[in-house]
């Protein structure tokens, strides 16, 4: 398993605890691959230098840790794929926070070495991706049109400066879609083909079966509807989006409540001491974002929800 073209194959292995590391190591040494340390020093440099080094990294991950701390935000920044997360098995928040910022593999302890293998060997093969770009010379609309018409099988990255995505296909047919902020499914796929036009990035596409874990429960419309409703959405939002304020939002009168904008009093409501900026409550909805900001619209067009203006600032403390 850990041999290719007669090769033996290189996994990163790093930790805090020694013991879970021995014991993780010697599972990786019996699927035949060649265990790599940690070198000392900071451990984002070391993460970064076993992800060069290696096809595939395996972090021992503790919540609260500063190695768990490095790896959420390695993941954030597009970076995550080629590592599997082992936590325990009673972390399932830093599990969560783990998969929503874009690690490739997430398992929880006490795991039989065949599954470790099993994973290993699944992120290895998915390292040599067999379409990859320039998303300002081909657009990302461009990009999922092509693996619609080819049938595609696979997962499509997405990476820029600001955010990260996934997109999973299988002949063709959209499986889901995850991004950067923890969103899913349409939101998701609606907020990266709107981002990438206004900012730079690259895309790669890794053939092969996507893992069922990934996916939820969603059935899509066609990709060619999907992409023509993505682009009707951008370019209402844009507009409505340069007429909202930036915050802090509240409701005007917990008195008052008008059903073309139920989303926004539910969010509203929910906490109504936080202070809720424009951003914040679109990310904060599984709606999309238009359907959002068309509610926040017509809610502060109606007065039912008002901006506070941010506190003003007096030198002689008047």
């Amino acid at each position: 398993m850990g041999v290719t073209g007669g090769s033996v194959v290189s996994v990163g292995l790093i930790g805090t605890r020694g013991r879970t590391v021995e014991s993780l190591a010697a599972m990786l040494e019996v699927g035949g691959y060649e265990v790599r340390g940690a070198p000392r020093g900071d451990v984002c440099e070391a993460l970064g230098t076993l992800q060069e080094q290696c096809q595939a990294v395996v972090v021992e991950a503790i919540a609260s840790s500063g190695l768990s701390e490095a790896l959420e935000g390695l993941a954030r920044r597009g970076q995550g794929t080629g590592i599997v997360a082992v936590t325990d098995a009673r972390e399932v928040g830093l599990r969560v926070r783990l998969v929503e910022a874009g690690v490739g593999d997430v398992v929880a302890r006490p795991l039989a070495g065949a599954e470790l293998l099993a994973r290993v060997a699944r992120l290895c093969a998915m390292t040599s991706p067999g379409l990859r770009g320039d998303l300002q010379v081909a657009g990302l609309s461009e990009v999922l049109m092509l693996l619609h018409q080819q049938r595609a099988t696979g997962e499509l990255k997405v990476r820029t400066d600001r955010f990260s995505a996934r997109v999973w296909l299988a002949r063709g047919t959209l499986l889901g879609a995850r991004a950067s902020q923890g969103l899913w499914g349409e939101k998701a796929l609606f907020r990266v083909l709107r981002r990438v036009e206004e900012a730079a990035g690259t895309f790669e596409f890794y053939e092969g079966a996507p893992d069922p874990s990934d996916l939820g429960a969603a059935s899509f419309d066609p990709l060619p509807t999907l992409i023509l409703r993505a682009a009707q959405h951008a370019d209402e939002f844009r507009a409505i989006y340069a007429l909202l304020p930036a915050g802090p939002l509240r409701l005007a009168s917990s008195l008052t409540y008008n059903e073309r904008c139920a989303e926004v009093y539910r969010l509203l409501q929910r906490i109504p001491t936080r202070s809720w900026s424009v951003d914040a409550l679109i990310d904060a909805s599984p709606m999309l974002d238009l359907e959002v900001a068309r509610q926040l619209h017509e809610a502060l067009t109606h007065h039912e929800v008002c901006c506070d203006p941010p506190a003003r600032h007096d030198p002689a403390g008047c």
